[in-house]
């Protein structure tokens, strides 16, 4: 492995570091500074609604710059927003409008900056004993383990640190990651005329791929599925369970203890998917998913002490499966030729709910209760689970 591969290794491993931190510092943040959960909820539909954005102009845009160059620069920025909050910290003014510009600004930038990561791979491989394979397998690896022990590490911090120091370390791994990449990372340049002839362009393949995605009864089926998971477990995570930890008097490590269970659950689930002699069926995949996650919802306001535990692993474990479930479908039913614009049509879709998932969590927790929202999440999940129970009866997916 050359020195270039090494440093990008390390920088990925950085910035999961430092977004691990964050992820519990910026909801305890707002808690602690008496933001309301509806307030939050506009905050996190800023976030969500930034990070569709990104997805739908993403492609074009990322032609346009040295992806070295672009990864660099998107550190500096992440690192700039962290200062920000840390200022507004220390100035006892946290004002939930302009969080929600930073923390906006912040999902785009990221964006940007994983594309430029994964893409400046193949560039570094020439000269290299490591396949491309062997890369992205380490940096998987990476947010595996920083979905299981990040936000362990992150309470801690919050807690021994606070908010702000915990921040001043979510920046400082987003310096050291620029730095290293400066000084080992080469430049690539601009793509040439008639690479960015070949470019895709995003407008062009989204809609390529929403046609695909549409005439296909059983992407359908995955994308509502995945779309309607995503609008329920983002603002649980994000939003509500934060809430439901603070308002019984809990700490910012019991909350990413609580988060460790999660991410403990998607690593088995997909361990577990790849472990299977034979390729499961879509409908059963879909289907139990559905049912696992909609009673861990249902249960979880009945549960206290270990058995938040228990549901939050259960949640991770269906979640988990829906992941590589999604992936083997892709490779065994796409056409090959039109995979590319499918997957960037699907990484919109799937998303494009969770701005609505946030605004209904924070109105029922403000005007119904905690109760009330897990009942709501859950519920969501069971009417998609008897939607696609009733269309299959006829016509079971796999026959498509």
């Amino acid at each position: 492995m050359n020195r270039a591969l090494k440093a990008l290794l390390t920088a990925q491993a950085l910035s999961i570091f430092g977004s691990a931190i964050a992820a519990i510092a910026i909801p305890w943040l707002l808690l602690e500074g008496q933001v309301s959960p509806l307030q939050m909820s506009w905050i996190f539909m800023a976030q969500s609604g930034a990070a569709l954005l990104a997805a739908l102009i993403g492609t074009s845009l990322m032609n346009k710059f040295d992806r070295r160059d672009l990864y660099v620069g998107c550190d500096v920025f992440l690192a700039a927003a962290s200062a920000c909050l840390i200022a507004m910290i220390a100035a006892d003014w946290l004002n939930p409008v302009v969080i929600a510009i930073v923390l906006a600004s912040v999902a785009v930038i990221s964006a940007f900056s994983e594309a430029a990561g994964l893409a400046i791979v193949p560039a570094l491989l020439p000269g290299s004993s490591v396949s491309p394979h062997r890369v992205n397998g380490m940096i998987g690896s990476f947010h595996n383990f920083g979905d299981l022990a990040g936000p362990a590490i992150g309470g801690w911090v919050v807690a021994l640190l606070g908010c702000a120091g915990a921040l001043a370390l979510d920046a400082a791994s987003f310096v050291l990651s620029a730095v290293l990449f400066m000084l080992f990372v080469p430049r690539l340049g601009l793509p040439t005329a008639g690479q960015a002839h070949r470019a895709p362009n995003s407008w062009t393949d989204q809609w390529s791929g929403v046609r695909a995605i549409a005439a296909s009864r059983l992407w359908r089926s995955v994308t509502v599925v995945s779309a309607v998971v995503n609008m329920v477990a983002t603002p649980l995570l994000v939003l509500l369970l934060p809430v439901i930890v603070k308002g019984e008097g809990g700490s910012a490590q019991g909350l990413g203890s609580l988060l460790s269970c999660f991410g403990a659950g998607t690593l088995l689930s997909s361990v577990l998917f790849s472990a299977l002699r034979v390729a499961p069926r879509p409908w059963l995949g879909l289907m139990g998913s559905l049912l696992l996650a909609a009673s861990a919802l249902l249960a979880l306001p009945w549960l206290t002490g270990l058995g938040m535990y228990a549901s939050m692993l259960a949640l991770g474990l269906a979640i988990g499966y829906l992941g590589p479930l999604e992936q083997t479908l892709m490779q065994v039913h796409a056409d090959p030729q039109n995979t590319g614009s499918i997957l960037l049509a699907y990484s919109a879709l799937r998303t494009l709910l969770v701005p609505i998932g946030f605004f209904a969590v924070g109105l029922a927790v403000t005007h119904f209760g905690i109760d009330a929202a897990c009942w709501m999440l859950g519920s969501a999940l069971f009417v998609t689970l008897a939607s696609l129970l009733l269309s299959s009866v006829k016509r079971p997916i796999e026959s498509v």
